[in-house]
């Protein structure tokens, strides 16, 4: 990708040059993690909230977070200031023998990058999506952390655009919606929001996060809750929401129409309500 900006342990490095080595445990064993973020106006949206996620979760994998994490974030976005686009942060273990034992790595790998995204207008005219036919463990280890280890994610996706859709949502051991391949569910029927509990084994959205706390300024009450795909079935609306894709409407699910099978009046004034928090985050002062 011709026009993406990468920094990998404190030197920019050509895009398309092999940044990282092939005994890094990230490559050979997805242990890592990562984070991305919408940039608009060279601003990277809920950074702090972000990095304190990636934090978390290093510490719970114990991989020590390199002190140039703040800076190299600024040290990219300071090369495109007014760009907007996507800011990909991956930190794994780093280089190590052979084996599962993390004790003899070395010192951890960093690679940020920054590169510019196309909106779909599938995330404005509605998305199409199916219940994945597979399961993912609720409670494990990892649960909730944005490790590198995405096969499951993917297989799903891939299931759904088999299927003609555009994404699919997860089911955990006990049946309920975790979220999509790529972000949360939000669901609504008679004007009250429902998404999955932490215990359900969503990842705890920053998107999703911010989706909720404008619903509660605009009295959009809300809950957490287990959902099964039957309240699904019977939604006026659902939302899918991540920080690329933001907050966009399902039409769709399993072929059926999703309440009126356009995107519906709440999912209008959330993306409003969103997208101005955006705004107001990210522009310039003075």
């Amino acid at each position: 990708m011709t026009d993406a900006l990468v920094w990998v342990d404190g030197t920019f490095e050509a895009p398309d040059g092999r940044l990282v080595r092939t005994d890094d445990r990230g490559f050979t064993l997805g242990d890592g993690l990562f984070e991305t973020l919408r940039v608009q106006g060279g601003r990277a949206f809920r950074l702090e909230e972000h990095i304190d996620r990636l934090r978390r979760g290093a510490q719970h994998l114990h991989i020590p977070v390199p002190p140039t994490l703040e800076p190299g974030v600024e040290a990219v976005l300071e090369r495109r200031r007014s760009s907007e686009g996507a800011l990909r942060i991956t930190l794994t273990r780093g280089v190590g023998p052979p084996g599962l034992d993390p004790r003899p790595c070395s010192e951890p790998t960093l690679v940020i990058s920054l590169r510019s995204i196309a909106r779909s207008r599938r995330s404005l005219d509605g998305l199409r999506v199916i219940i994945g036919g597979g399961r993912v463990a609720e409670g494990g280890l990892t649960s909730g952390m944005k490790t590198l280890g995405y096969g499951e994610r993917i297989a799903a996706l891939h299931e759904a655009v088999e299927a003609g859709a555009d994404d699919a949502l997860l089911l955990n051991g006990s049946g309920h919606v975790v979220g999509s391949s790529a972000g949360n569910v939000l669901v609504i029927s008679d004007g009250m929001i429902r998404t999955p509990t932490d215990r359900c084994g969503p990842l705890p959205g920053i998107t999703r996060e911010v989706v909720l706390t404008v619903a509660q300024r605009s009295g959009i009450p809300f809950e957490r809750a287990p959902l099964a795909p039957a309240d699904l079935a019977d939604a006026d609306e659902i939302v899918l929401t991540s920080s690329l894709r933001g907050v966009a409407p399902v039409v769709s699910l399993d072929g059926r129409a999703v309440g009126s099978g356009a995107p519906g009046p709440l999912w209008y004034r959330l993306r409003a309500a969103y997208e101005e928090v955006v705004r107001q985050e990210t522009r310039c002062a003075g």
